[in-house]
């Protein structure tokens, strides 16, 4: 597949630099881009189960620190290059019925046997407005957590106690939020259970610089042109992961040596995200792969990418 530029997060970060947002929001919206666009064709097989590069990012920060700005940046691509997106209030029925609408159809071309797929992108510049105070009673939290591991079928039951069902749905996100309306969203008998250790919490205290007036010209053009097109080649690489033999070592030795979770954070709610960083660092690792290249190979420099950010959100 021919792609225009040598790695996607790269330019991604180039074609941001001119804006006051944090780099933290653009790299991990640019990373949330590609998790979307690969739209559960690719894989790592675990032998037991699989891991998809599906990522549930909330972007935190006070008022001014331009987190909004850094969304609509990323989602203005992700549009433009064909990425379903559900934006609307959540609730259990929006969220069945989105599902349903994406449901696409493929063909196996080693198997020539067609495959169902259901992919959305989830945004939400303002997380309190979309989910609203009643998410974690309503059941929306639940349904999010059972979806982040990319079910083979997903049934949810409706007002009228019938039962729908999603084939293979695949559920990204990206979203945005003040501490204070994380807080109200998500109430603190929850942190630590689920769904809080299934999302990574990009903080920055502020915008890294003031720029009056964004620069704009021709090679923004081109890039932006170039993102969009790039975005669209990912989207069509399907097939399994594989380690390339220093990739597999690097990342068994950072598996081994790690804290274990009840060790690492003294807060024992952030033991499931502790136990969930190597998941997290292999769907990193996959998104970092696809942003180089097509060869669906996890080396050495992925792992190690991925875990430096990993690190970095701790």
């Amino acid at each position: 597949m021919s792609r225009n530029l040598g790695n996607f997060l790269k330019a991604y970060m180039e074609f941001t630099t001119d804006t006051e947002s944090p780099d933290s929001y653009h790299f991990w919206v640019g990373a949330s881009l590609i998790s979307a666009a690969t739209r559960r064709q690719v894989y790592l097989d675990m032998n037991y189960f699989r891991i998809y590069p599906n990522l549930y990012v909330i972007l935190i920060g006070p008022s001014g620190a331009r987190k909004s700005i850094a969304t609509a940046i990323g989602m203005g691509i992700a549009e433009t290059s064909g990425i379903r997106k559900f934006s609307d209030k959540i609730t259990g029925a929006a969220l069945i019925r989105d599902l349903s609408e994406a449901s696409e159809k493929r063909v196996d071309d080693k198997k020539g046997e067609v495959e169902l797929c259901s992919p959305i992108m989830i945004y939400a510049s303002e997380l309190g407005v979309f989910m609203g105070p009643d998410a974690y009673g309503s059941g929306v939290i639940a349904d999010l957590t059972d979806l982040y591991d990319c079910p083979n079928k997903w049934e949810k039951k409706t007002i009228s106690r019938d039962s729908e069902m999603v084939v293979a749905p695949y559920v990204t996100m990206l979203a945005a939020s003040t501490p204070q309306t994380l807080k109200d969203v998500i109430p603190t008998g929850a942190v630590g259970q689920g769904f809080t250790s299934r999302i990574l919490f990009i903080w920055a205290g502020g915008r890294r610089k003031r720029v009056p007036i964004p620069n704009w010209g021709v090679e923004h053009e081109r890039i932006k042109r170039e993102l969009i097109h790039d975005l669209g080649e990912i989207s069509k690489v399907r097939g399994l992961f594989k380690f390339s033999s220093q990739g597999l070592l690097e990342y068994q030795r950072n598996y081994l040596s790690r804290l274990e979770p009840e060790d690492e954070f003294e807060d024992e709610r952030l033991r499931g995200y502790s136990s969930r960083k190597d998941i997290h660092t292999l769907k990193l690792a996959q998104i970092m792969s696809l942003s180089d290249g097509d060869s669906l190979t996890i080396t050495e420099k992925e792992i190690e990418g991925a875990v430096d950010a990993i690190r970095w959100l701790d």
